[in-house]
């Protein structure tokens, strides 16, 4: 029971989190908002959920590497652009320290390449967040180069913080591993230590031998880590063998339908949730970028929207009459129809030549749920809380391509 009693306990949480979280960067944001109340009572509770998330991400992917069963997927991605969407997620805290902020990406580093996107920044996270964290003063740095191996590319985190103790070193990559208090960590005691260990079980389960790092204490450290590459013009599918007790799911593999659709001017997006507070997130994300936000609470109440909407009238270049859908977003879990049973009914109805764009939004996907969700046709999963960069990525993949797809119920 216990692989259930972590997918509830993970959708419990990271669900109240997926509206709070995004509610208080809006509310952070918010130009009305009197910046005393702001850094007086939201960032704090703002940076107090970012904590929990994390806290919450963490346990689950040491109960997973305690199973053997840590995910890795593999997939094309901007590593520009991926470098910034982390970068963007620490501005706030570093401009509030005043500390210098900076990314350098090497001329030699490809545009696109195929990698683990998911578990890049997830180890990128891990080392800004602690190089932020015993910061006070200086600057931080990421910094992206080709390594040694043409196949690889290093990612280094540089920071001018307190630096590490020789006696300290051998704990940073353990378990629960902590170091000795100080004047300074005394005031930045968080986490339960197993950050910095996941992101080396990842860094080593990916191919390269382990996170390196080289301290000063009182100067500063250099946090670095080579990451396996293969670019667009190389190979188109990639299959990988990794250590018998980690798994890979490379989305390269899956024709994607995604790359048989265009969309209609209308911009109609379809959104599935039964919480109104994550319909609340997602409407506001979507509608800032120009979009028609239509909502349902199941997969049972979505088939109802699809097909009042052939009744609407909506001008576009498909005709004063056009009822199509340019993405649904869906969450999994819901009561009558679940996400998985309406990706189906979708699928069932529609051009099978041009699938509709249809991503599953939610807390947490099992990995056998994954594989499974990828051979029934969806192009995305989405984790629980979304990011806007996620909203935005989505978008731009849907918006970009060159067919037309129709939905007839």
């Amino acid at each position: 029971y216990k692989d259930l009693l972590l997918s509830s306990i993970s959708h419990e949480l990271r669900t109240p989190l997926n509206a709070m979280i995004p509610m208080l960067k809006e509310a952070i944001q918010e130009q009305d908002q009197p910046r005393s109340i702001s850094e007086k009572w939201i960032e704090p509770a703002y940076n107090s959920s970012v904590l929990l998330l994390h806290l919450v991400n963490d346990i689950l992917d040491y109960s997973n590497l305690r199973q053997g069963k840590l995910r890795l997927n593999f997939a094309r991605i901007n590593i520009r652009e991926r470098i910034e969407a982390v970068a963007q997620f620490f501005r706030i805290q570093i401009e509030k320290k005043r500390i210098s902020f900076s990314t350098e990406i090497s001329n030699d580093v490809p545009e696109m390449v195929n990698t683990y996107q998911d578990r890049l920044s997830q180890v990128l996270i891990n080392l800004l967040s602690n190089a932020v964290k015993f910061t006070r003063e200086g600057m931080i740095s990421i910094k992206v180069e080709r390594a040694d191996n043409s196949n690889y590319i290093r990612l280094s985190v540089v920071d001018t913080g307190i630096g590490i103790k020789n006696e300290d070193r051998p704990k940073l990559l353990q378990a629960f591993g902590k170091i000795k208090k100080n004047e300074y960590y005394s005031l930045n005691n968080h986490g339960i230590g197993l950050g910095l260990l996941i992101s080396n079980e990842i860094v080593r389960a990916i191919g390269s031998a382990s996170i390196q790092f080289e301290s000063d204490y009182g100067k500063g450290s250099t946090f670095y880590f080579d990451l396996p590459i293969v670019t667009p013009e190389e190979r188109d599918v990639l299959s990988i063998r990794l250590d018998k007790d980690f798994e890979t799911h490379s989305v390269l593999e899956r024709k994607t339908p995604m790359s048989n659709f265009v969309p209609c001017s209308c911009r109609r997006v379809l959104i599935v949730d039964d919480n109104d507070y994550n319909l609340l997130v997602l409407r506001r994300m979507l509608e800032r970028k120009q979009v028609q936000v239509l909502e349902a609470y199941n997969g049972m109440e979505a088939l109802e929207v699809i097909k009042e909407a052939k009744t609407k009238q909506v001008q576009c270049q498909h005709g004063p009459n056009c009822h199509r859908f340019n993405l649904i977003l869906s969450d999994l879990n819901m009561p009558i129809m679940d996400g998985w049973d309406l990706l189906q009914a979708v699928r069932r109805f529609e051009d099978q030549r041009k699938f509709m764009p249809f991503a599953i939004v939610s807390a947490y996907v099992k990995q056998e749920d994954q594989s499974v969700g990828f051979k029934l046709g969806v192009d995305d999963i989405i984790f629980k809380p979304v990011k806007e960069f996620e909203i935005d990525h989505i978008l731009k993949k849907v918006w970009q391509n060159t067919t037309v797809t129709q939905l007839t119920l």
